[in-house]
């Protein structure tokens, strides 16, 4: 009885430290990816391995439609749970938004639609110049409505390109100049 105690106290302390040194490993993994996270290639980066090529490759072909014909940037990116945390999620999103340069303009006139499978969350980033286009209603809508539906029936491709469609839906209409890249600021 006391072998067996004292095994299982040494098995628990043992499996203790081995789930400690995985969190750390982990910690230390997320901690790099913000440090060292990849450049954009192109409009849609999948780092959650949700979409096939053919459909990276649609939806690439749609944004580049899009922002031919509106001047607007859409970059659309998925998270690993190994990425971040529930709780690092948002900063994380908007670290990539501030760091990315996928031309000139995305920081502070593109959006970032950030979405993690893992977590269930997601998130739509506005530059500087372009948040009066989209009000946190119209964001909120957006993301229940467009994506949630979806994404709940594991119908990750259909979920981002609905509800990249619901967006672009309601920004064109409030483009002043659909061929000027410098007045699409206004609001209706």
């Amino acid at each position: 009885m006391i072998r067996s105690c004292i095994f299982l106290l040494a098995f628990l302390a043992l499996n203790s430290c081995h789930s400690t040194s995985n969190e750390n490993n982990l910690t230390g993994y997320k901690l790099e990816f913000w440090n060292n996270s990849p450049e954009a290639n192109g409009w849609t980066n999948d780092w959650e391995r949700l979409l096939t090529r053919n459909q990276t490759t649609n939806l690439n072909r749609i944004i580049d439609s899009f922002k031919s014909s509106t001047g607007l940037e859409i970059a659309i990116i998925t998270l690993d749970t190994a990425y971040t945390t529930p709780d690092n999620f948002m900063d994380l999103a908007s670290h990539i938004h501030e760091k990315w340069a996928i031309t000139e303009n995305f920081k502070d006139s593109g959006f970032l639609i950030c979405i993690s499978s893992g977590y269930h969350m997601i998130e739509i980033l506005k530059g500087e110049k372009v948040k009066s286009l989209l009000s946190s209603d119209e964001e909120s809508k957006i993301e229940e409505t467009g994506f949630v539906p979806y994404f709940k029936k594991s119908e990750n491709y259909e979920g981002i390109l609905f509800g990249l469609h619901e967006l672009m839906a309601n920004l064109s209409p409030k483009i002043q100049n659909p061929n000027s890249r410098k007045n699409y600021p206004v609001h209706k």
